[in-house]
């Protein structure tokens, strides 16, 4: 029986946004379920560097306005986003390509996607991946 997947709404699956949510003006073209870094202006941009630390920090979609995950945030924007905790599940992006299955760690892949971890770089793990959908240009997770 094949499956076929459903593809959410929002980025943020389960936790609170509750404290962790900012807003701040978009450095370069963000797309909700990037992971984000602060620039040295203070503005948010794509997770630059690959395998590397992050601060936990995923775009969400910008609901107030009627926006949806499809959503691109210009440079410039104001663009929302939220603090994930372990056990949190979030809607991200993997980079195009990739082979992952249920368990496979996920890092930075310094572009505000996601990559399969090589084991030298497990430290940096940024997500184990709980469900992979393929699309037509890139494949996206859930955590």
């Amino acid at each position: 029986m094949s499956q076929t997947a459903i593809i959410p709404k929002k980025i943020l699956l389960r936790g609170d946004i509750g404290d962790s949510f900012e807003e701040r003006l978009a450095a370069a073209a963000v797309t909700p379920g990037h992971i984000v870094e602060k620039t040295s202006v203070d503005k948010y941009q794509p997770h630059s560097n690959p395998n590397g630390h992050w601060a936990h920090r995923i775009a969400i979609e910008n609901r107030i306005f009627g926006a949806t995950i499809d959503d691109v945030y210009a440079l410039g924007d104001m663009v929302n986003t939220v603090k994930v905790d372990p056990g949190d599940r979030f809607y991200g992006w993997l980079k195009s390509g990739q082979n992952v299955t249920f368990g496979d760690y996920l890092v930075s892949n310094g572009d505000g996607t996601l990559t399969k971890a090589a084991t030298s770089v497990l430290q940096q793990n940024v997500a184990d991946s709980t469900a992979v959908t393929a699309t037509t240009s890139e494949t996206t997770f859930s955590n």
